[in-house]
């Protein structure tokens, strides 16, 4: 974690935000205890999708207090517990929506720093949970997940390139630090066979948990790929558009990307479509059919339900 300075953790601790002590006497903010207070801080009730600039300027003023907090737990660095609940993740959707809030105001506003900077944060979170201790149910990962999906399905469009680009990275960034849901699920197993004995593990095997543990979580981290991948083709094709002054007329123009739609068995690309001003991005999706791009929420889609993946 960042050591900050004895005065500074003084000010911390005087301002109720939790710390702890190193061996060394300095003292270190914990990230996750100024997450979870961030979202206590979070303003509610959040504005409406059309609400006015002037009201969504309002509620990002009223929640900066809360912000700062939140960037200052990614800056502490995130280390979620072990044991933590999912009441306590639960928690975090107050600070979610604000923060979708915030880059849609950023957006609005012609300020396109301030969305990127949700955009970092989140996935600062959605790295938090996806460790070992917390991926088999990675509830909170997942939420972040969601919600950046949200703000990039309305940011992409509104970025300028250079902004396309740092989106780009730090979706590439992400998604190369995944692992195959395979071996986290046979260290869980593993996990659960020193704690609980070979017993339990031979029975909740038999069961069917960890078979469906591991389906569940492979599908899972398959989608949310998919879904950034799309979202780099996306960012990409605003990218060509500002550059040339028209959308491409395939994915083939779009240089160093990988255009490949993850649930296509011989790698083809994503489906795509273009006429002068308006244009049509869709995966397959989990069920390997092209339905025009008709898409259903997320959860049908892990549920086994037909439909494409878009935005």
């Amino acid at each position: 974690m960042r050591k900050i300075g004895w005065q500074l953790a003084f000010c911390l601790v005087l301002a109720g935000v939790p710390c702890f002590c190193t061996c060394d006497g300095a003292a270190e903010a914990d990230g996750f205890a100024l997450l979870l207070r961030a979202a206590k801080e979070a303003p509610e009730p959040t504005p409406k999708p059309d609400a006015p600039i002037s009201e969504l300027k309002e509620y990002v003023e009223r929640g900066e207090s809360a912000w700062r907090l939140c960037v200052s737990a990614v800056d502490a660095k995130i280390e979620v517990p072990v044991s933590v609940e999912s009441s306590a993740i639960n928690s975090l959707r107050p600070f979610l929506r604000m923060a979708q809030q915030r880059a849609y105001y950023g957006l609005q506003s012609d300020d396109p720093a301030m969305t990127l900077d949700v955009f970092r944060v989140l996935i600062e979170i959605g790295k938090a949970f996806n460790t070992d201790a917390h991926l088999i149910q990675r509830e909170g990962g997942f939420l972040a997940d969601i919600y950046l999906t949200g703000v990039l399905a309305n940011a992409a469009g509104d970025f300028d390139q250079a902004s396309c680009q740092q989106a780009t990275q730090l979706i590439e960034e992400y998604i190369r630090n995944w692992e195959p849901a395979e071996p986290i699920v046979k260290r869980t197993v593993e996990q659960d066979r020193r704690q609980q004995g070979d017993q339990a593990v031979v029975i909740q095997t038999a069961a069917g948990t960890y078979g469906g543990h591991q389906k569940y979580l492979a599908g899972r981290l398959k989608l949310q790929e998919t879904i950034y991948r799309l979202a780099i083709v996306k960012l990409q094709v605003r990218r060509f558009e500002l550059q040339v002054g028209r959308l491409p007329v395939s994915l083939d123009e779009l240089d160093d990307i990988d255009t490949a739609d993850p649930y296509e068995p011989n790698k083809s690309p994503f489906r795509y479509s273009a006429d002068a001003s308006t244009y049509t991005l869709y995966s397959v999706g989990p069920d390997g059919t092209d339905d025009g791009g008709k898409s259903p929420n997320f959860a049908e889609l892990l549920s086994g339900g037909s439909g494409d993946l878009a935005f």
